[in-house]
C-alpha cells in the first residue's frame, strides 16, 4: 500500500524544488498538505474515478532504479484505458521501490505531469488505495474501494461512471525546440550565464545543482535563487547559458536546446553575439 511517506520520497526524487530555502520550504509543505488532503478524500472507488487523470489497467514489463531515494520507474504497457487519452500504449509510471512487480497486472489510478527534463510524460499513483493487483479475475487491494468486486465487474463500473468520461488534457506548456535562437530568447524569462558548483540531488534525468551566477543576460531573477534543476549530463565547473521560463518556479524553456556549453564554440558565440547587437 502507498502511504503519505512513499508519496513524499517520490515526489522528492522526481524533482528539488527550486528556489530559495524559504520557498523551497512553502512549496514542499504545499505538496504535503496536497497529497493529505487528496488521500482523505478517498474512501470509495467513486472518489479515485474522479480524480484521477488515468485509469489503466495492464502489466509490468520492466523496472529500473530511477533514484538512490529508493524510487523506481516501471516501464506499465497498457491494455486497456478507461480514462484519459494516452499517446501511448507503454507509459513510465514513477512509484517506490517494491511497490509495482514485473509481470503482475494491475488496474491502477493515475496523475500526470510534463517537464522539460523528462522524455516521456510522468504518471504515478493517486495515493493510498489506488493500485489493484489482479490475479486472473479476482483482487488484491483495499476492500472498500473494491467492495467484492472481480476484474470484469470493476472494469465494467469504472467503463458505466460518468466520472469517467470527464477528463482534462492539462496544458504543460511544453516546446520541443525553439526555432532559432531568437526565438529562444523571446521565449525566455530569464537568461544566465551560469556553473553549476555543487549537485544536492540528482536521478536518471534530472542533476539539481547549486549555481553561481556568472552573468545575467535578460530577466530579473534575484541573486539568492542558486538552485536549479538541470539535465542530468550538465558537469561541475563548467560554464553553461541557461534559458529558464517562469519567475519562482524555474524551467527550462524548451526541451531541446536550453542549455548550452562553452565547450560548443560556436554555438556559444552565436548566442553571446545576438545579445550584442
Amino acid at each position: 500500500m502507498k502511504t503519505l511517506i512513499n508519496i513524499m520520497v517520490t515526489i522528492a526524487s522526481l524533482f528539488f524544488v527550486t528556489g530559495c530555502v524559504t520557498e523551497k520550504k512553502q512549496i514542499v509543505e504545499e505538496i504535503t498538505n496536497h497529497e493529505s488532503e487528496l488521500i482523505s478524500e478517498i474512501t470509495n472507488i467513486d472518489d479515485l474515478i474522479e480524480l484521477s487523470d488515468n485509469i489503466v489497467v495492464g502489466n509490468i514489463l520492466y523496472e529500473e532504479q530511477f533514484s538512490d531515494m529508493g524510487t523506481y520507474k516501471y516501464s506499465f504497457s497498457v491494455k486497456n484505458e478507461l480514462k484519459g487519452d494516452l499517446d501511448n500504449q507503454t507509459i513510465d509510471v514513477y512509484e517506490a521501490k517494491g511497490v509495482l512487480e514485473k509481470g503482475k497486472e494491475y488496474v491502477m489510478f493515475l496523475e500526470y505531469w510534463e517537464n522539460e527534463l523528462y522524455p516521456n510524460p510522468v504518471y504515478t499513483s493517486l495515493g493510498d488505495n489506488s493500485i489493484i493487483e489482479i490475479d486472473k479475475n479476482t483482487l488484491n487491494g483495499e476492500e472498500k474501494i473494491i467492495n467484492q468486486r472481480t476484474k470484469d465487474e470493476i472494469i465494467n463500473y469504472i467503463k458505466e461512471s460518468p466520472e469517467a468520461k470527464k477528463f482534462l488534457l492539462k496544458n504543460n506548456n511544453i516546446i520541443e525546440e525553439a526555432n532559432s535562437t531568437n526565438d529562444l530568447v523571446e521565449l525566455s524569462d530569464n537568461i544566465l550565464r551560469i556553473i553549476p558548483k555543487k549537485v544536492i540531488h540528482e536521478n536518471k534525468y534530472v542533476k539539481t545543482v547549486e549555481i553561481e551566477i556568472l552573468q545575467k543576460l535578460k530577466g530579473t531573477i534575484k541573486q539568492e535563487n542558486t538552485i536549479l534543476n538541470l539535465p542530468a549530463e550538465i558537469e561541475l565547473e563548467k560554464d553553461y547559458i541557461v534559458f529558464l521560463k517562469g519567475n519562482e518556479d524555474y524551467r527550462l524553456t524548451t526541451k531541446r536546446g536550453s542549455i548550452i556549453s562553452k565547450d560548443n564554440v560556436l554555438q556559444w558565440q552565436d548566442t553571446l553575439n545576438s545579445f550584442a547587437k
